[in-house]
Formats: structure tokens, sequence, C-alpha cells
């Protein structure tokens, strides 16, 4: 009687679930749109989309239009509003900016970035931004920057490009993807805590703090997908992919703590003369030797937060740009007529009759700096921005928000948004960002940044934008100078999911040397 009743009670269960899924998908005007489950609401599209999330996250967003109200199971805190709408945009971070914080969950997610810039609101991010803008504008780390990263153009990344043209890897094959990365990893290193680990030396040798970087930032997406009840139950367990986090984790902060002792020796012993221009130690030279537990642990929040900013997201454009110039050999045409019109070097550091650039120049040329606006529109290395809400109020698109919501800016979507973009959004047209009656090499068009959001928006502008347009450039130029670098057919490229916008499959390149004149 009992197997009896449960039967029948499931297959009520059953049928009501059939019902209600019928009902609700004839009321929807669009099959894109995720239906509204009792119990689990729009989780389960969520859950089943999540290997191509942001393109999914585009399609709903264009048939919404621009903007969407996504929610969540009950008590799971997964109410948010996903937006590509710019007036939104413009109202949270720049005119209404001191209601929408980063917030308290945001901080908990990302808990390994600790108090750092990127976590921090109020007096904290205040505080923090002001110093580090203080250290990052100074000419002698401007110099720095631009010196260290030709070097390294010149005695790394062109060497190993060679020796992969030349045939000594199988067919003239690289995985781009981790070239670059390994390029960014060793810079970021150097110009944040003044030490190179030459990850990009022939060979490549593994490093175990640039894969524990990487493993940290896929479990994050995880974590922003899933309820705060859910992954904290996991993380507390140590189970599945939080075990993987608490691996990260340790090597992270054991690679820190070894190079700051370090550096801090180092500072200490170049009292007399004059001291690193690395961030650390900077940093450390202002710290008066005061409360060293604090000051290690603000050091090492602070320096996590920079590995981040530069290592991943300059690494992953990079990667983006040289794909969208494989579809696009008129662009590459136009950005060696460009490049024509400077100077190339090809002295002490050059390598078998290879050139670079000097980084002044480059900041002259705008269709090469158009191009790299463009990629980055198409492909933002932070393909979304997270927001929460103290007071409750109307956004310019309609939408109310109120305490405890989420705002989700998808910077993916805005980018593939015919209402922002024009009919031709899809398309790689590094014209749209210089001035039409003019040629190429003229001044750019201004675009503002709530529509181009790529370096964030309003006060939390990143700071390193001109130290990241210094190295896109440098290596953009030097790369499609001296090389011819060509997709290998079959290869499929999608983004990855991850906070960061990283290529699911690499980037499997094949190099050859570039016949200049030809």
């Amino acid at each position: 009687m009992a197997s009896v009743s449960f039967l029948e009670l499931s297959l009520s269960i059953l049928c009501f679930t059939l019902f209600y899924y019928f009902h609700i998908k004839s009321k929807r005007k669009n099959p894109v749109i995720p239906l509204d489950w009792p119990l689990v609401g729009m989780l389960p599209a969520l859950l089943g989309n999540l290997p191509w999330l942001h393109d999914w996250v585009t399609s709903v967003l264009v048939a919404s239009p621009l903007s969407f109200r996504f929610t969540g199971p009950p008590r799971s805190r997964m109410q948010f509003l996903l937006t590509a709408d710019p007036a939104n945009v413009r109202h949270v971070f720049t005119s209404n900016f001191s209601n929408y914080p980063k917030g308290p969950e945001f901080a908990e997610i990302m808990d390994i970035l600790g108090g750092g810039i990127f976590n921090a609101d109020g007096d904290s991010w205040r505080m923090q931004r002001a110093k580090a803008q203080l250290l990052m504008s100074t000419p002698r780390f401007k110099r720095f920057v631009a010196t260290f990263v030709r070097g390294k153009v010149e005695n790394a990344l062109l060497p190993l490009l060679d020796h992969v043209a030349a045939g000594k890897t199988k067919a003239c094959e690289c995985d781009l993807q981790d070239v670059f990365l390994r390029l960014t990893f060793d810079t970021t290193t150097k110009l944040v805590f003044g030490v190179d680990p030459g990850c990009l030396e022939i060979g490549l040798p593994e490093v175990p703090f640039a894969r524990a970087m990487d493993d940290a930032m896929d479990v994050l997406l995880v974590r922003n997908v899933l309820p705060l009840s859910w992954w904290k139950l996991v993380r507390r367990l140590r189970v599945g992919y939080e075990r993987k986090m608490a691996a990260a984790w340790r090597d992270i902060d054991a690679f820190i703590a070894d190079t700051v002792a370090k550096r801090r020796e180092a500072v200490k012993l170049a009292r007399t003369a004059a001291g690193g221009a690395d961030l650390l130690s900077s940093y450390i030279d202002d710290d008066n030797e005061e409360k060293d537990a604090v000051m290690d642990a603000f050091l090492r929040d602070t320096t996590m937060n920079l590995m981040l900013a530069g290592r991943d997201t300059t690494g992953s454009a990079l990667s983006w740009f040289f794909y969208l110039l494989t579809k696009n050999p008129r662009v590459v045409s136009k950005i060696l007529a460009e490049l024509e019109t400077v100077k190339p070097t090809s002295g002490a550091n050059a390598i078998n009759g290879m050139a670079s650039f000097d980084p002044e120049d480059l900041g002259k040329l705008a269709y090469l700096h158009a191009a790299l606006c463009e990629s980055l529109r198409l492909y933002p290395p932070l393909p979304m921005e997270h927001k929460g809400v103290v007071s409750a109020e109307t956004l310019p698109s309609g939408h109310e928000v109120k305490p405890g919501d989420k705002i989700m800016v998808s910077l993916y979507a805005m980018g593939r948004m015919d209402a922002v973009w024009g009919a031709d959004c899809k398309e790689f047209l590094p014209e749209r960002w210089v001035d039409e009656d003019e040629s190429a090499s003229s001044r750019l068009r201004h675009v503002p940044s709530y529509k181009f959001l790529a370096f964030n928006s309003g006060p939390r502008t990143c700071l390193g934008k001109d130290m990241a347009f210094v190295q896109l450039k440098a290596v953009a130029a030097a790369v499609v100078w001296n090389f011819d670098v060509q997709a290998v057919p079959g290869h499929v490229f999608e983004p990855k999911v991850s906070i960061i916008l990283h290529m699911k499959n690499g980037f499997m390149a094949r190099i050859k040397r570039r016949q200049l004149g030809a």
C-alpha cells in the first residue's frame, strides 16, 4: 500500500511538473528566456548552459533586451539583474557609485584576494587606490615598465617564437596562449615583485605559482554561479573543486611570503642606495617596519591583486587579439603599413635579424591602438562585473533593485549588442575607433568608458590601463613585424568558463618568419 502511495505521489509530481513546464513555455515570448521553476528558479537553465555561459548570457540579453532579472532558488541569494545597458552602467559605475559597492558577498566569493583593492570598498579601497596610483604614476616606474617589457620581448619572446618558426617544435606549432600567459606572468612578477621567474625560457619550465593562479581562477567562476550556501558547504568539507582551491592557496601564499621576505631584506640592504623600482619594494620602503603581521597581510593581498590584474588579463587580451588577426589579414596589412612609419631597432638586442620597437614610438600609432581596443571590445579579459546594492532605486532601464540584489554587467554581451555598437557589432572593425574623415594614422575617436568597459569605468577605472597598453603594443608590434601567425586548421576557439576570458582549448598556431618587403 505504501509503495502504491509513493508511486501515485511520484506520478502526480511528474504530471504537475510537465504541466507547469508546458504552461510556462507556452507563455514565453522567446524560447531563449529561461524558465522560472518552483523551488529552483532559473538555476537549471544557468547550470545547463554553463559550458557556453558567456554566449548564453548574450542570447538572453539580446532577447530581453539589454537587461534581464535572473531568479535563483528561494533564500539562495541568487537574485540578480543581468545587464549590458550602457545607461545602467553609467548610473551604477559613475552617477550613483556609492550605492553600488562590491559588497561582502563578493569579497567572500573572492576570498583568495583577501582585503586587496579588487575586494575593498569604502575607506580601505580609497586608501589602497591612492597609494597604488601614486606609485604607478611616477616617471621612474613608467621607465621601469617600458624598459623591462621591451627587453623581455627582445630577449625572450622573439627568440622563443624564432625557435618555433625554425622547426624546432612539431610542425612549427605552439600554444600561443600559453606563450602569452608565460610572458605576462614573467613581466607582471617582475613589475610587482622585482623577480623574473624565467617562465618564458625555451623549454617552457613549469612554475607552481602560475599553475596555482590558473586553478584558483577556475574555482572562482564556479562559486559565482552556485548558491552561496552550496559552495560554502563544499569549501568547509574541502572536497571537489574546493580541494583544488585549498592547494592553490597554499602555493600562492608560499610564493608570496618567500618573495616578500627576500625583497624586504634586499630593500634593507639598499637603504643607502636607490631601492628597487618594482611595486613591492616601494610598498616595503614605506611601511616604516611597523606592525609586521599586519603589513605582511597587506603586502600579500596587494601583490596578489596586482598579479591577477596584470598577468591574466593581458595574456588573455593578447591571445584573442592574435586570434582575430588570423581571421582578418587586411588588418594585419594595415598594422604593418603603420609600423613602417616608425623605425624598428635591430641593435645589440636583435636576434637573428629580428627587430622591436620603442614603446614611445608605438604610442603614436592610432590604428594599432584601435585594433587592440576593438579586440578588447569583443573579448574583454574580465567578461563580467559584479556590484551589490545598498539602497533601493530604479535604474535607467526601468528595473527596480533593492538591498541584497546583485547587478551583473556582461562586458562580453555588451560588445555583441546591436543597440550599443550597431548592426556590425560582431565584426572585427578597428576602423570604428578612428575618425571616418581621417587617415588611419590620425586621431582616435572617443568612446565613453560606460560603453567600452574593458578597463572598468568611473572611480574604479583601471590604474594599470597605460601600463597594459605599453605591453600590448610592444608585443603586438614585434610579433606582427617579425612573424606570420596562422591558426592550426581545425582548432576550436571558444571561451573558457572562468572569471578570466581565456581560450578553453588554448591557441594552437603555426609560426613562420615574415619576409619583410614581400
